[in-house]
């Protein structure tokens, strides 16, 4: 490969050289990896200086990562192969919406021009957790089934360590505390199961004709909590 693809250190260096500007409007390309959420593949094209009118690959390259949120550039440290396609990966990329850039470099002497950012990607590494009994937007009645049910993931290379809902009677705006809806504010209580789980609940706990509202809640062994959209139902029983 005649590229070494030393991604690290980024240096501001001196153009002592003849060698013309590089990158400047080239594309990066990004993607996200479909098994390890928290993977980021980079790819661009290789830049060639030129010295009296000869190709030179360029002999490193600065991968950037930069923040929606603003604030400096991280300066990434990929793993990387290739030579007129240059393929590279960054794992373990924190959670949030990146965009990439590549500055490449040519020895102790030369920094071309730093490529346009990147399309974004956006890393979710928090657990996802949902509700799949009672289904939102129905009304139950006898068929009531007593048990409120759900599922819920961990973030990447995490398991799942808590799972919990809170269920609000929407009509009183009281929540359960575990024995009645006393409570002036959100609680959540314990369910049974990880990557399924299921909280009994039975007819006689609810009221006829009052509207309830089910939020759940997953933590993750990364210290990740996430919460999904709440199911909301209805019992006239």
């Amino acid at each position: 490969m005649r590229t070494r693809l030393r991604v690290g250190d980024h240096r501001t260096l001196p153009r002592r050289s003849s060698l013309s500007d590089g990158a400047g409007g080239q594309s990066v390309a990004v993607s996200l990896s479909a098994t390890s959420y928290d993977t980021v593949t980079i790819t661009f094209t290789e830049v060639n200086t030129a010295a009296g009118g000869v190709e030179i690959p360029a002999s490193d390259y600065v991968l950037q990562r930069y923040s929606s949120q603003g604030g400096a550039p991280v300066t990434v440290n990929a793993s990387c192969v290739g030579t007129r396609t240059i393929t590279c990966t960054e794992s373990s990329v924190p959670q949030g919406t990146w965009q990439y850039s590549n500055t490449p470099t040519y020895g102790a002497n030369w920094v071309g021009t730093e490529s346009a950012m990147s399309a974004p990607v956006t890393v979710d590494i928090r657990p996802t957790v949902s509700v799949t009994y009672p289904v939102g937007g129905t009304t139950y009645g006898a068929d009531w089934t007593g048990t409120i049910t759900g599922t819920a993931s961990p973030g990447a290379g995490a398991t799942v360590t808590d799972r919990e809902v809170a269920i609000e009677d929407t009509s009183t705006t009281m929540w359960w505390n575990g024995t009645s809806f006393a409570s002036g504010t959100q609680t959540f209580g314990p369910v049974t199961g990880t990557t399924t789980w299921l909280f009994s609940f039975t007819a006689e706990d609810l009221t006829s004709g009052d509207g309830y509202s089910v939020p759940p809640q997953a933590t993750d062994s990364a210290g990740n909590t996430a919460a999904s959209s709440t199911a909301s139902f209805t019992l006239f029983a």
